[in-house]
């Protein structure tokens, strides 16, 4: 929420140590026509992989995200 004036709506997604996830996580979102406005890798897992925190600016599109990601095979902590 750091120098944002109106509080976002974080989703944490696992994303797999293999080539292409992260770029797989951002298009599909970008397809969507979803705008992550801000993202950090929280937690990385040698071998395994990370989770990241993606940021949304409503709840609304979060909601939306979350469905999208889980259907491109994404793991979400909610």
């Amino acid at each position: 929420m750091k120098g944002f004036l109106h509080p976002l709506a974080d989703v944490y997604v696992f994303v797999k140590d293999q080539p292409g996830m992260i770029a797989k996580m951002t298009s599909v979102l970008a397809k969507a026509k979803i705008n992550i406005k801000d993202i950090e890798l929280m937690k990385v897992r040698e071998g395994r992989g990370g989770t990241f925190r993606l940021a949304f600016e409503s709840k609304e599109l979060s909601a939306r995200a979350v469905v999208i990601l889980k259907r491109s095979g994404f793991e979400i902590s909610e």
